[in-house]
């Protein structure tokens, strides 16, 4: 058999913005007569920022708002990008298959089942980021000496965005990231592409550090998945260059170091009794510790100070150098300190804290040569008379793939006790993934919005299935030890282990990391074992997930996945999916 790769473009072959959620649109023509999966892939360059905004070359470009250091979800990557996708015949007469909420199933599936390959393989093709940033650059940005007509006391270095180049194989979808060759010369393809229209499920902000390894911050399942430096409650503290209190009416300061250790971030205690951030360099002696600190040039920060009153101030970073073993930086205005914010005898307190002021309006992302590679696969004479003889039989060709399905339920808020219906009907499944998404708070980059941790706000304490009106497990799965923080011992539960793994396999996804169990929280139930299905036509009662929780403060949409296979049928007359 010969085999080979083709372009298929986008159909408008555009420039394409996340904001509004717009689609992308393929149609793979018959005469690519076999498509081989593994080596199908989307392919497009990849920019933080609009179609029409300029990069960053001088200070006169450089934007508060957006001078801030992003990175593509850290398990995923590109994969965040996809919301929706729908595949169909070529003439769009027959649905094949359609996932909803794409990137949060992919989501589910890398927290546990990908390992140090899968994650070097997307660090590579995929933009797989690192909340962690410990140099001058990654896949979105680079710090870059600018220069031009920006203010005159702007010196260092500044983001600039990058263009990447990504490759992404539709890894989810049985019908192009499947395991056997598909005959597209039966049917044609139409595929359809929803982008994600909420940048911060794709993007997320990078620190210094990340707070679960960060007392008291390790204390608290508040701070799951986030980094520091964005509150006041995880930020830097702050002193006068030459160290102790802060003048009044200065502009110029230094990021404090534990105990005057030049080693990296170390954690100390302020007396808005919580944990700030204190040190700055890694390697004592280089500029590579202002390379890591999260704010550059150009960066909107808040100072918060506490002598009976606290009060914050916007201001922009103008200048950051490395001096005396301290990160050391100057405003473009500056702060009041005094007792009365108004003027007069400078304040007395010590401990300032200094955080970075978060963007009021959501960043974009701009997708360029947009590109579907196909690996088609060129049948002998041979090959194509057995498919048509197939065709014509008295049964028709059948093609089994793999596929999964959403069924998403609202939850309201304060709800201890949720039992939600699940009204499946598919013949031939295989386990059900159920997470939770936050769809009444505001959340930010620095949350990791397609998880669903276990936090405060959200705290299960046991759950069960009802399927066919039989409690499956026949024992509640008890869960309160994964709200145990990081500070404590013991954060896991043997039963919820077993469930997850064994619901997972029955997907064809291998366990691989089991230390993100209350980081991405998933209730699951494996249905059938081997090449065994599970067939809810047949159920004559319902199914449902039955959850008790200790804490519920916000409203949920909860999304159940069931994995399941499909099969399409082709004779003369028709053509048929069965699901």
């Amino acid at each position: 058999m010969e085999t080979t790769s083709v372009k298929c473009f986008e159909i408008r072959n555009s420039t394409y913005e996340i904001e509004g959620g717009q689609e992308l649109i393929f149609k793979i023509p018959k005469n690519i007569n076999l498509i081989n999966q593994k080596d199908t892939y989307l392919k497009f360059n990849l920019r933080l920022g609009g179609k029409d905004e300029p990069a960053t070359e001088t200070f006169a470009q450089v934007k508060p708002s957006a001078q801030i250091k992003y990175c593509l979800d850290r398990n995923i990557g590109s994969e965040a990008l996809i919301k929706n996708i729908t595949i169909m015949t070529l003439d769009e007469s027959k649905t094949l298959e359609q996932i909803t909420n794409y990137n949060r199933l992919a989501k589910i599936v890398s927290t546990y089942s990908d390992n140090s390959t899968h994650k070097n393989i997307k660090n590579l093709y995929e933009g797989r980021g690192d909340l962690v940033c410990l140099g001058t650059k990654n896949q979105l940005w680079e710090l870059k000496n600018l220069s031009g007509a920006g203010d005159a006391t702007q010196s260092g270095n500044a983001l600039t965005y990058k263009t990447i180049e990504v490759c992404l194989p539709l890894r989810h979808s049985g019908i192009l990231g499947g395991q056997d060759l598909y005959p597209n010369m039966l049917t044609g393809l139409c595929v359809k592409i929803q982008l994600e229209d909420d940048a911060f499920k794709v993007l997320q902000a990078q620190g210094q550090v990340l707070l679960k390894d960060v007392a008291p911050q390790n204390a608290d399942n508040s701070h799951i998945n986030r980094v520091g430096g964005y509150t006041d409650t995880a930020g830097y503290a702050i002193e006068k260059v030459g160290g102790g209190t802060c003048d009044n009416n200065s502009a110029t300061f230094r990021i404090k170091q534990a105990g005057g250790a030049t080693t990296q971030i170390a954690p100390a205690l302020n007396t808005l009794g919580s944990g700030v951030l204190t040190g700055t360099d890694p390697t004592a002696g280089n500029n590579l510790g202002t390379a890591c600190l999260p704010f550059t040039v150009g960066s909107l920060v808040n100072i918060t100070y506490n002598n009976g009153i606290d009060r914050t101030v916007n201001r922009a970073i103008n200048n950051i150098t490395y001096a005396g073993g301290h990160a050391q930086f100057t405003l473009n205005a500056t702060i009041d300190f005094s007792a009365t914010g108004t003027g007069g005898a400078a304040n007395t307190e010590t401990n300032v804290v200094m955080y970075i002021v978060e963007p009021a309006i959501k960043p974009n992302l701009t997708l360029s040569n947009v590109e579907l590679i196909v690996g088609a696969v060129v049948p002998t004479d041979k090959m194509r008379n057995n498919y048509m003889s197939a065709v014509n039989s008295k049964g028709g060709y059948s093609y089994n793939y793999y596929s999964t399905q959403n069924y998403p339920v609202n939850n309201s808020k304060n709800s201890t006790v949720i039992s939600n219906l699940i009204n499946c009907k598919l013949s031939k499944a295989k386990s059900i993934l159920s997470s939770f998404e936050d769809i009444e708070t505001t959340r930010t980059a620095v949350d990791d919005c397609l998880a669903s941790p276990i936090t405060p706000s959200l705290n299960p304490k046991n759950y069960h299935y009802i399927i066919d009106n039989l409690k499956v497990p026949s024992r509640d799965v008890k869960v309160n030890n994964l709200a145990r923080t990081n500070a404590q011992q013991g954060s896991w539960n043997a039963v919820h282990i077993k469930e997850l793994s064994d619901a997972m396999m029955q997907c064809g996804y291998k366990i691989h990391n089991l230390d993100k169990l209350k980081n991405n929280f998933v209730i699951s139930r494996g249905l059938s074992r081997y090449n065994h299905v599970y067939n809810f036509q047949q159920q004559k009662g319902e199914t449902r997930l039955n959850l008790n929780l200790s804490g519920n403060t916000y409203a949920q949409l909860n999304h159940n996945f069931v994995a399941h296979w499909r099969t399409l049928i082709i004779n003369p007359s028709e053509m048929v999916v069965m699901i």
